[in-house]
Protein backbone atom coordinates (compact mmCIF):
# COMPACT_ATOMS: atom_id res chain seq x y z
CA UNK A 1 0.00 0.00 0.00
CA UNK A 2 1.47 3.59 -0.45
CA UNK A 3 2.38 5.51 2.49
CA UNK A 4 -0.11 8.58 1.42
CA UNK A 5 -2.69 6.36 0.95
CA UNK A 6 -5.42 5.10 3.48
CA UNK A 7 -8.37 3.17 3.79
CA UNK A 8 -11.71 5.02 5.19
CA UNK A 9 -11.63 3.91 8.83
CA UNK A 10 -12.73 7.07 10.79
CA UNK A 11 -14.97 5.89 13.86
CA UNK A 12 -16.40 9.53 14.30
CA UNK A 13 -16.49 12.49 12.82
CA UNK A 14 -13.78 14.06 15.66
CA UNK A 15 -11.39 11.87 14.66
CA UNK A 16 -12.01 12.32 11.00
CA UNK A 17 -11.35 16.13 11.56
CA UNK A 18 -8.40 15.43 13.87
CA UNK A 19 -6.73 13.94 10.54
CA UNK A 20 -7.50 16.93 8.45
CA UNK A 21 -6.22 18.93 11.17
CA UNK A 22 -3.17 16.86 11.41
CA UNK A 23 -2.52 17.24 7.53
CA UNK A 24 -3.39 20.70 7.37
CA UNK A 25 -6.12 20.46 4.91
CA UNK A 26 -9.22 22.77 4.71
CA UNK A 27 -12.29 20.22 4.47
CA UNK A 28 -15.18 22.15 6.15
CA UNK A 29 -17.24 19.71 8.09
CA UNK A 30 -20.95 21.18 9.22
CA UNK A 31 -22.74 19.47 12.35
CA UNK A 32 -25.95 20.62 10.76
CA UNK A 33 -27.18 19.08 7.49
CA UNK A 34 -30.29 20.58 7.64
CA UNK A 35 -29.79 22.98 4.68
CA UNK A 36 -29.70 19.53 2.52
CA UNK A 37 -33.43 19.29 3.04
CA UNK A 38 -33.92 22.61 1.40
CA UNK A 39 -35.38 22.88 -2.08
CA UNK A 40 -32.90 23.23 -4.80
CA UNK A 41 -33.76 25.92 -7.76
CA UNK A 42 -32.57 23.91 -11.07
CA UNK A 43 -33.53 24.80 -14.44
CA UNK A 44 -37.17 26.74 -14.22
CA UNK A 45 -37.77 24.49 -11.46
CA UNK A 46 -37.18 23.27 -7.99
CA UNK A 47 -36.60 19.92 -6.87
CA UNK A 48 -37.48 18.89 -3.14
CA UNK A 49 -33.95 18.41 -1.88
CA UNK A 50 -30.39 19.65 -2.54
CA UNK A 51 -29.27 15.80 -3.16
CA UNK A 52 -28.89 14.44 -6.85
CA UNK A 53 -28.71 10.98 -7.45
CA UNK A 54 -25.94 11.75 -9.68
CA UNK A 55 -25.56 9.53 -13.46
CA UNK A 56 -24.16 6.07 -12.74
CA UNK A 57 -23.88 3.44 -16.04
CA UNK A 58 -25.86 0.56 -15.37
CA UNK A 59 -25.37 -1.11 -18.63
CA UNK A 60 -28.41 -3.47 -18.84
CA UNK A 61 -30.40 -1.74 -21.43
CA UNK A 62 -32.60 -3.74 -23.70
CA UNK A 63 -31.23 -4.36 -27.33
CA UNK A 64 -32.81 -1.54 -28.60
CA UNK A 65 -31.77 0.68 -26.10
CA UNK A 66 -34.25 1.17 -24.28
CA UNK A 67 -34.56 0.71 -20.05
CA UNK A 68 -35.31 -2.73 -19.10
CA UNK A 69 -36.66 -4.51 -16.12
CA UNK A 70 -33.43 -4.29 -14.58
CA UNK A 71 -33.01 -0.61 -15.54
CA UNK A 72 -36.45 0.27 -13.75
CA UNK A 73 -35.73 -1.79 -10.89
CA UNK A 74 -32.72 0.64 -9.98
CA UNK A 75 -34.72 3.84 -11.19
CA UNK A 76 -37.82 2.65 -8.83
CA UNK A 77 -34.97 2.26 -6.38
CA UNK A 78 -33.70 5.42 -6.28
CA UNK A 79 -37.54 7.18 -6.76
CA UNK A 80 -38.18 5.40 -3.35
CA UNK A 81 -35.36 6.74 -1.64
CA UNK A 82 -35.91 10.22 -1.70
CA UNK A 83 -33.42 11.99 -3.86
CA UNK A 84 -34.15 15.44 -4.93
CA UNK A 85 -32.86 15.02 -8.54
CA UNK A 86 -32.12 11.66 -10.05
CA UNK A 87 -30.30 12.23 -12.97
CA UNK A 88 -30.32 9.56 -15.55
CA UNK A 89 -27.17 7.81 -16.66
CA UNK A 90 -25.68 8.19 -20.04
CA UNK A 91 -27.54 7.88 -22.88
CA UNK A 92 -26.18 7.54 -26.44
CA UNK A 93 -27.93 9.64 -29.25
CA UNK A 94 -26.32 7.28 -31.87
CA UNK A 95 -25.49 4.02 -32.09
CA UNK A 96 -22.11 4.48 -33.07
CA UNK A 97 -21.59 6.66 -30.26
CA UNK A 98 -22.60 3.98 -27.39
CA UNK A 99 -20.27 2.78 -24.99
CA UNK A 100 -20.78 -0.68 -24.74
CA UNK A 101 -23.97 -3.00 -26.41
CA UNK A 102 -25.83 -2.31 -23.50
CA UNK A 103 -25.64 1.55 -22.91
CA UNK A 104 -29.19 2.86 -23.06
CA UNK A 105 -29.64 4.50 -26.34
CA UNK A 106 -32.60 7.08 -27.22
CA UNK A 107 -34.42 7.02 -30.55
CA UNK A 108 -38.40 6.28 -32.12
CA UNK A 109 -38.19 2.73 -31.21
CA UNK A 110 -37.29 2.81 -27.46
CA UNK A 111 -38.56 6.03 -26.69
CA UNK A 112 -41.55 4.41 -25.30
CA UNK A 113 -39.48 2.91 -22.63
CA UNK A 114 -37.85 6.23 -21.85
CA UNK A 115 -41.56 7.52 -21.14
CA UNK A 116 -42.55 4.61 -19.04
CA UNK A 117 -39.10 5.12 -17.01
CA UNK A 118 -40.03 8.83 -16.34
CA UNK A 119 -43.60 7.60 -15.03
CA UNK A 120 -42.20 5.01 -12.96
CA UNK A 121 -39.60 7.48 -11.13
CA UNK A 122 -42.44 9.82 -10.27
CA UNK A 123 -44.93 7.16 -9.58
CA UNK A 124 -42.28 5.66 -6.55
CA UNK A 125 -40.82 9.22 -5.42
CA UNK A 126 -41.40 9.68 -1.71
CA UNK A 127 -39.87 11.57 0.64
CA UNK A 128 -38.17 10.92 4.31
CA UNK A 129 -42.46 11.06 5.84
CA UNK A 130 -43.29 8.33 3.07
CA UNK A 131 -45.32 11.41 1.07
CA UNK A 132 -44.99 11.53 -2.56
CA UNK A 133 -42.58 13.94 -3.83
CA UNK A 134 -41.82 15.07 -7.05
CA UNK A 135 -38.29 14.67 -8.07
CA UNK A 136 -36.68 16.77 -10.96
CA UNK A 137 -35.36 14.16 -13.38
CA UNK A 138 -32.60 14.68 -16.13
CA UNK A 139 -31.62 12.61 -19.26
CA UNK A 140 -27.62 12.95 -20.21
CA UNK A 141 -27.14 12.90 -23.54
CA UNK A 142 -23.86 11.88 -24.87
CA UNK A 143 -21.47 10.43 -27.24
CA UNK A 144 -18.63 8.13 -25.97
CA UNK A 145 -16.26 9.56 -28.51
CA UNK A 146 -12.92 7.67 -28.32
CA UNK A 147 -14.58 5.57 -25.90
CA UNK A 148 -17.31 3.58 -28.40
CA UNK A 149 -17.86 -0.04 -28.49
CA UNK A 150 -21.09 -0.29 -29.74
CA UNK A 151 -20.96 -3.91 -30.28
CA UNK A 152 -18.56 -5.00 -27.76
CA UNK A 153 -15.31 -4.04 -29.36
CA UNK A 154 -13.80 -0.67 -29.16
CA UNK A 155 -14.56 1.53 -32.65
CA UNK A 156 -13.24 4.81 -31.45
CA UNK A 157 -14.35 8.05 -32.62
CA UNK A 158 -11.67 10.88 -32.06
CA UNK A 159 -11.91 14.69 -32.59
CA UNK A 160 -8.02 15.17 -32.52
CA UNK A 161 -4.68 12.95 -31.71
CA UNK A 162 -3.20 13.60 -28.78
CA UNK A 163 -0.49 10.39 -28.11
CA UNK A 164 -1.70 10.02 -23.61
CA UNK A 165 -5.10 9.73 -25.32
CA UNK A 166 -3.99 7.87 -28.33
CA UNK A 167 -2.21 4.97 -26.65
CA UNK A 168 -5.65 3.72 -24.75
CA UNK A 169 -6.69 1.58 -27.52
CA UNK A 170 -4.18 -0.05 -30.35
CA UNK A 171 -6.55 0.48 -33.10
CA UNK A 172 -5.59 4.54 -33.16
CA UNK A 173 -2.41 4.92 -34.60
CA UNK A 174 -1.08 7.86 -36.68
CA UNK A 175 -3.43 7.65 -39.37
CA UNK A 176 -6.75 6.71 -37.60
CA UNK A 177 -9.16 9.24 -38.84
CA UNK A 178 -10.79 12.04 -36.74
CA UNK A 179 -14.35 12.41 -37.07
CA UNK A 180 -14.49 15.10 -40.17
CA UNK A 181 -16.78 18.92 -39.58
CA UNK A 182 -19.82 17.42 -41.76
CA UNK A 183 -19.95 13.87 -39.52
CA UNK A 184 -20.04 16.28 -36.36
CA UNK A 185 -22.46 19.12 -38.35
CA UNK A 186 -25.25 15.39 -38.95
CA UNK A 187 -24.10 14.51 -35.29
CA UNK A 188 -25.52 17.32 -33.69
CA UNK A 189 -29.58 16.45 -34.79
CA UNK A 190 -29.20 13.59 -33.09
CA UNK A 191 -28.69 15.21 -30.04
CA UNK A 192 -31.81 17.45 -30.91
CA UNK A 193 -34.12 14.76 -31.92
CA UNK A 194 -33.07 12.57 -28.91
CA UNK A 195 -33.52 15.69 -26.73
CA UNK A 196 -37.09 16.45 -28.13
CA UNK A 197 -38.03 12.77 -27.54
CA UNK A 198 -36.60 13.43 -24.14
CA UNK A 199 -39.26 16.50 -23.37
CA UNK A 200 -41.88 13.87 -24.94
CA UNK A 201 -41.13 11.42 -22.62
CA UNK A 202 -41.42 13.73 -19.59
CA UNK A 203 -37.73 14.69 -18.56
CA UNK A 204 -37.42 18.19 -17.05
CA UNK A 205 -33.96 18.66 -18.81
CA UNK A 206 -31.41 17.07 -20.47
CA UNK A 207 -27.45 17.47 -19.46
CA UNK A 208 -25.30 17.68 -22.98
CA UNK A 209 -22.71 15.79 -21.37
CA UNK A 210 -19.20 17.64 -21.61
CA UNK A 211 -16.97 15.34 -19.67
CA UNK A 212 -15.08 12.51 -18.42
CA UNK A 213 -12.92 12.69 -21.84
CA UNK A 214 -16.25 11.58 -24.35
CA UNK A 215 -16.78 13.42 -27.06
CA UNK A 216 -17.50 16.83 -26.45
CA UNK A 217 -15.55 17.25 -23.70
CA UNK A 218 -12.93 15.41 -26.27
CA UNK A 219 -13.75 18.55 -28.63
CA UNK A 220 -13.11 21.28 -25.51
CA UNK A 221 -9.14 20.02 -25.75
CA UNK A 222 -8.89 19.32 -29.43
CA UNK A 223 -6.22 22.03 -29.53
CA UNK A 224 -4.18 19.70 -32.48
CA UNK A 225 -7.55 19.66 -34.77
CA UNK A 226 -6.73 21.58 -37.52
CA UNK A 227 -8.27 23.64 -40.24
CA UNK A 228 -11.69 23.00 -38.52
CA UNK A 229 -14.55 24.87 -37.45
CA UNK A 230 -14.58 22.78 -34.17
CA UNK A 231 -11.13 22.38 -33.40
CA UNK A 232 -8.02 24.87 -32.88
CA UNK A 233 -6.54 27.41 -30.73
CA UNK A 234 -9.61 29.68 -30.30
CA UNK A 235 -11.93 27.92 -27.34
CA UNK A 236 -14.71 29.76 -29.43
CA UNK A 237 -13.89 26.88 -32.47
CA UNK A 238 -13.75 23.94 -29.91
CA UNK A 239 -16.64 25.03 -27.86
CA UNK A 240 -18.69 25.50 -31.15
CA UNK A 241 -20.26 22.42 -31.26
CA UNK A 242 -21.13 22.13 -27.70
CA UNK A 243 -22.41 25.56 -28.14
CA UNK A 244 -24.85 25.19 -31.20
CA UNK A 245 -26.01 21.68 -29.80
CA UNK A 246 -27.40 23.43 -26.90
CA UNK A 247 -28.98 26.81 -28.91
CA UNK A 248 -30.55 23.87 -31.59
CA UNK A 249 -31.85 22.15 -28.55
CA UNK A 250 -33.44 25.75 -27.63
CA UNK A 251 -35.09 26.19 -30.39
CA UNK A 252 -36.79 22.80 -30.73
CA UNK A 253 -38.40 22.34 -27.39
CA UNK A 254 -40.51 24.25 -25.52
CA UNK A 255 -40.07 23.59 -21.40
CA UNK A 256 -37.36 21.53 -21.58
CA UNK A 257 -34.63 22.93 -19.34
CA UNK A 258 -30.33 22.21 -20.47
CA UNK A 259 -28.22 21.38 -17.58
CA UNK A 260 -25.05 20.14 -18.50
CA UNK A 261 -22.46 18.11 -16.91
CA UNK A 262 -18.95 19.81 -17.53
CA UNK A 263 -15.63 19.35 -17.06
CA UNK A 264 -13.72 22.30 -15.62
CA UNK A 265 -10.19 20.70 -14.31
CA UNK A 266 -8.94 17.51 -16.44
CA UNK A 267 -5.94 16.89 -14.31
CA UNK A 268 -3.96 16.11 -17.78
CA UNK A 269 -0.92 18.04 -19.29
CA UNK A 270 -2.05 20.43 -22.33
CA UNK A 271 -2.74 19.42 -25.22
CA UNK A 272 -4.87 16.57 -23.56
CA UNK A 273 -6.72 18.52 -20.73
CA UNK A 274 -9.36 20.98 -20.23
CA UNK A 275 -8.68 23.95 -17.25
CA UNK A 276 -4.96 23.37 -17.37
CA UNK A 277 -2.50 25.67 -18.27
CA UNK A 278 -0.55 25.63 -21.76
CA UNK A 279 2.96 24.81 -20.35
CA UNK A 280 2.67 20.94 -20.27
CA UNK A 281 2.43 20.78 -16.36
CA UNK A 282 -0.73 20.33 -14.38
CA UNK A 283 -1.36 23.07 -12.78
CA UNK A 284 -5.20 25.01 -13.13
CA UNK A 285 -6.10 27.68 -15.41
CA UNK A 286 -9.53 28.21 -15.15
CA UNK A 287 -9.62 31.12 -18.09
CA UNK A 288 -11.28 28.89 -20.57
CA UNK A 289 -13.56 26.92 -18.46
CA UNK A 290 -15.18 30.25 -16.94
CA UNK A 291 -15.36 31.53 -20.53
CA UNK A 292 -17.20 28.29 -21.70
CA UNK A 293 -19.82 28.67 -18.65
CA UNK A 294 -20.28 32.34 -19.06
CA UNK A 295 -21.55 31.33 -23.13
CA UNK A 296 -23.62 28.44 -21.86
CA UNK A 297 -25.21 31.29 -19.13
CA UNK A 298 -25.79 33.57 -22.39
CA UNK A 299 -28.00 30.67 -24.01
CA UNK A 300 -30.01 30.44 -21.00
CA UNK A 301 -27.84 27.66 -18.78
CA UNK A 302 -27.99 28.45 -15.26
CA UNK A 303 -27.37 24.93 -13.70
CA UNK A 304 -23.73 23.01 -14.71
CA UNK A 305 -23.02 19.68 -12.59
CA UNK A 306 -19.10 19.82 -12.29
CA UNK A 307 -17.15 17.25 -13.22
CA UNK A 308 -12.69 16.73 -12.96
CA UNK A 309 -10.91 14.58 -15.07
CA UNK A 310 -11.07 11.91 -16.99
CA UNK A 311 -11.83 8.50 -15.38
CA UNK A 312 -10.22 6.54 -18.10
CA UNK A 313 -6.55 7.73 -16.73
CA UNK A 314 -7.04 8.82 -13.45
CA UNK A 315 -10.00 7.72 -11.78
CA UNK A 316 -9.00 8.88 -8.18
CA UNK A 317 -8.41 12.61 -9.17
CA UNK A 318 -12.08 12.69 -8.89
CA UNK A 319 -13.14 9.98 -6.87
CA UNK A 320 -10.95 9.01 -4.37
CA UNK A 321 -11.32 4.56 -3.66
CA UNK A 322 -10.09 2.51 -1.11
CA UNK A 323 -9.41 -0.60 -3.14
CA UNK A 324 -8.58 -0.09 -6.92
CA UNK A 325 -9.70 -2.50 -10.04
CA UNK A 326 -8.13 -5.63 -10.81
CA UNK A 327 -4.46 -5.16 -12.17
CA UNK A 328 -5.15 -1.42 -10.83
CA UNK A 329 -3.05 0.67 -7.65
CA UNK A 330 -3.65 2.89 -5.06
CA UNK A 331 -2.42 6.60 -5.31
CA UNK A 332 0.26 7.93 -3.50
CA UNK A 333 -2.10 10.69 -2.73
CA UNK A 334 -4.27 10.72 0.92
CA UNK A 335 -7.88 10.94 -0.25
CA UNK A 336 -8.24 13.89 2.01
CA UNK A 337 -5.56 15.66 -0.27
CA UNK A 338 -7.83 14.80 -3.38
CA UNK A 339 -11.24 15.94 -2.02
CA UNK A 340 -9.51 19.33 -0.76
CA UNK A 341 -8.19 19.73 -4.24
CA UNK A 342 -11.83 18.94 -5.28
CA UNK A 343 -13.38 21.63 -2.74
CA UNK A 344 -11.07 23.85 -4.08
CA UNK A 345 -11.55 23.69 -7.80
CA UNK A 346 -15.71 23.81 -6.95
CA UNK A 347 -14.89 27.26 -4.64
CA UNK A 348 -12.88 28.62 -7.35
CA UNK A 349 -15.26 28.45 -10.28
CA UNK A 350 -18.20 29.17 -7.99
CA UNK A 351 -15.98 32.18 -7.11
CA UNK A 352 -15.51 33.24 -10.69
CA UNK A 353 -19.37 32.37 -11.78
CA UNK A 354 -21.60 33.54 -8.19
CA UNK A 355 -24.80 33.73 -10.66
CA UNK A 356 -24.59 29.99 -11.96
CA UNK A 357 -25.92 27.02 -9.95
CA UNK A 358 -22.90 24.29 -9.16
CA UNK A 359 -23.65 20.63 -8.34
CA UNK A 360 -20.68 19.32 -6.60
CA UNK A 361 -19.60 15.53 -6.95
CA UNK A 362 -16.92 12.98 -5.73
CA UNK A 363 -17.50 13.12 -2.00
CA UNK A 364 -18.65 9.43 -1.61
CA UNK A 365 -15.02 8.22 0.12
CA UNK A 366 -16.38 10.23 3.05
CA UNK A 367 -19.57 7.55 3.65
CA UNK A 368 -21.93 8.94 6.49
CA UNK A 369 -19.82 12.10 6.83
CA UNK A 370 -20.11 12.90 3.04
CA UNK A 371 -23.57 15.08 4.36
CA UNK A 372 -21.60 17.51 6.98
CA UNK A 373 -19.36 18.27 4.08
CA UNK A 374 -22.24 18.83 1.46
CA UNK A 375 -23.62 20.68 4.20
CA UNK A 376 -21.24 23.19 4.61
CA UNK A 377 -20.86 23.69 0.66
CA UNK A 378 -24.27 24.43 0.84
CA UNK A 379 -24.35 26.81 3.94
CA UNK A 380 -21.22 29.16 2.19
CA UNK A 381 -22.97 29.53 -1.48
CA UNK A 382 -20.78 27.46 -3.20
CA UNK A 383 -22.91 24.82 -4.53
CA UNK A 384 -26.70 24.36 -5.09
CA UNK A 385 -26.95 20.81 -4.67
CA UNK A 386 -24.50 17.35 -4.42
CA UNK A 387 -24.17 14.74 -6.86
CA UNK A 388 -23.88 11.20 -4.51
CA UNK A 389 -22.66 8.76 -7.40
CA UNK A 390 -21.49 5.71 -5.72
CA UNK A 391 -23.47 5.99 -2.59
CA UNK A 392 -26.92 6.36 -4.62
CA UNK A 393 -25.54 2.88 -6.49
CA UNK A 394 -25.10 1.23 -2.86
CA UNK A 395 -27.64 2.90 -1.12
CA UNK A 396 -30.24 4.36 -2.96
CA UNK A 397 -32.60 4.95 -0.17
CA UNK A 398 -29.55 7.25 1.45
CA UNK A 399 -31.27 10.60 1.12
CA UNK A 400 -34.60 9.77 2.97
CA UNK A 401 -32.10 7.75 5.78
CA UNK A 402 -30.53 10.54 6.05
CA UNK A 403 -33.46 13.04 6.73
CA UNK A 404 -35.57 10.59 8.82
CA UNK A 405 -32.48 9.87 11.19
CA UNK A 406 -30.46 13.05 11.04
CA UNK A 407 -27.42 10.62 9.78
CA UNK A 408 -26.70 7.31 7.83
CA UNK A 409 -25.66 4.05 9.12
CA UNK A 410 -22.25 3.46 7.60
CA UNK A 411 -23.42 -0.39 6.67
CA UNK A 412 -25.47 0.85 4.00
CA UNK A 413 -22.82 2.37 2.37
CA UNK A 414 -20.25 2.34 -0.17
CA UNK A 415 -16.93 1.13 0.30
CA UNK A 416 -15.30 2.05 -2.68
CA UNK A 417 -14.04 -1.05 -3.36
CA UNK A 418 -14.20 -0.69 -7.43
CA UNK A 419 -16.45 -3.82 -8.46
CA UNK A 420 -18.68 -1.26 -9.98
CA UNK A 421 -16.12 -0.09 -12.00
CA UNK A 422 -14.99 -3.27 -12.80
CA UNK A 423 -18.46 -4.55 -13.53
CA UNK A 424 -18.46 -1.78 -16.73
CA UNK A 425 -15.72 -2.71 -17.64
CA UNK A 426 -16.43 -6.63 -17.80
CA UNK A 427 -19.30 -6.13 -19.86
CA UNK A 428 -21.73 -6.79 -16.61
CA UNK A 429 -25.11 -5.31 -15.63
CA UNK A 430 -23.51 -2.70 -13.09
CA UNK A 431 -24.60 -2.57 -9.61
CA UNK A 432 -23.41 -2.93 -5.85
CA UNK A 433 -21.14 -6.03 -5.42
CA UNK A 434 -21.67 -5.45 -1.91
CA UNK A 435 -25.11 -4.18 -0.84
CA UNK A 436 -26.80 -5.78 -3.75
CA UNK A 437 -24.97 -8.70 -4.08
CA UNK A 438 -27.91 -11.52 -4.58
CA UNK A 439 -28.77 -9.27 -7.53
CA UNK A 440 -25.40 -9.11 -8.99
CA UNK A 441 -22.99 -11.69 -7.93
CA UNK A 442 -23.95 -14.28 -10.32
CA UNK A 443 -23.15 -12.24 -13.12
CA UNK A 444 -19.93 -10.90 -12.25
CA UNK A 445 -19.02 -14.58 -11.76
CA UNK A 446 -19.93 -15.41 -15.06
CA UNK A 447 -17.48 -12.35 -16.41
CA UNK A 448 -14.99 -13.60 -14.37
CA UNK A 449 -14.70 -17.34 -15.86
Amino acid sequence: MSTNSRKFDYETIDELKVEIENRNLKIPLSEDIEILREALSIGSSKAPNRLVANPMEGNDANKDGGPSVLTNRRYRRLAAGGSGVIWVEATAVTKKGKSSERQLYLDKNSAPDFQELVSEIRRYSVGPTGKSQDPYVVLQLNHSGRHSSPDGSPEPVIAHHVDILDAKYDVIDSDYPAISDGELEELQSNYVKAASLAEKAGFDAVDVKACHGYLIHELLTSYNRENSRYGGKRLEDRARFLLEVVSSIREETSDLDITPRINVYDHLPYPAGFGVKKDGSLDRDFTEPSQLIDELESLGIHTVNLGITNPYYEPYIERPYDTPVPGGKLPEEHPLKTIQRNIEITKKISKLRPEVNFIATGFSWLREYFPHLSASLCETGVVGGIGVGRISLADPDYSNQLFSNGYLKRDNLCTTCSSCVQMLRNGDEVGCLTRDAEMYRSSYKRSLN
